[in-house]
């Protein structure tokens, strides 16, 4: 029987969602198509059908998350929340919480892949640019509720923050350092945003 349209894009969210369950659990270089296909109960030849190779399934699932992360911005930007409160939910949504430490290693290890392929191919969606446009507003609404100094340069600092969020996961898996957990590296971002408030 001949799959519709509607059949195939379910059967390639849950092989997504599958794929970055099994990539955070096991690591990128220890996940094949066969293991996803396995984990989702579809044989090897359904997966080939929707990914050509790993690479292909991490292309797709990076463009998945991107318009995911478009998505939580929204979402952030128009909550309730005060000018002040939507910046660390903006920070807090890079530092998911995970049950073992192999999880939060491959996490970083695959932040990391993430920010290889924008290097490689673009930010198409310029993710980094709505963030940090998205952060810049919010700082100069906390200065006029007083909430931040306002002699911080908004654009400096959102750009700041958006540049520590990815340099703590570059440095994440490549020393011993004090900050060994996704919850010192936002405490690390916190006290910047500490820094700058009155």
């Amino acid at each position: 029987m001949k799959r519709t349209k509607e059949e195939a894009e379910l059967t390639k969210k849950k092989l997504l969602n599958i794929a970055l369950r099994q990539l955070v659990k096991n690591g990128f270089e220890n996940v094949t198509l066969e293991n996803i296909a396995a984990k989702a109960g579809v044989t090897r030849g359904a997966i080939y059908w929707h990914f050509n190779n790993k690479e292909d399934l991490l292309d797709y699932l990076i463009k998945t998350k991107d318009i995911e992360s478009l998505e939580i911005m929204d979402i952030i930007m128009t909550s309730d929340a005060s000018p002040l409160e939507k910046i660390y939910n903006m920070v807090s949504v890079h530092f998911p919480v995970f049950k073992t430490r192999a999880e939060m290693k491959n996490f970083a290890r695959l932040k990391m892949d993430i920010y290889n392929y924008y290097l490689k191919f673009g930010d198409n969606r310029n993710i980094g640019k709505t963030y940090t446009k998205n952060i810049t507003l919010l700082i100069k609404q906390a200065q006029a509720e007083r909430k931040i100094k306002k002699n911080v340069d908004a654009g400096e600092a959102a750009y700041t923050i958006f540049s520590l969020i990815g340099g703590v996961y570059l440095r994440f898996n490549q020393s011993n350092s004090n900050y060994n957990t996704l919850k010192k590296l936002y405490k690390l971002i916190e006290s910047y945003i500490k820094q700058i408030e009155t």
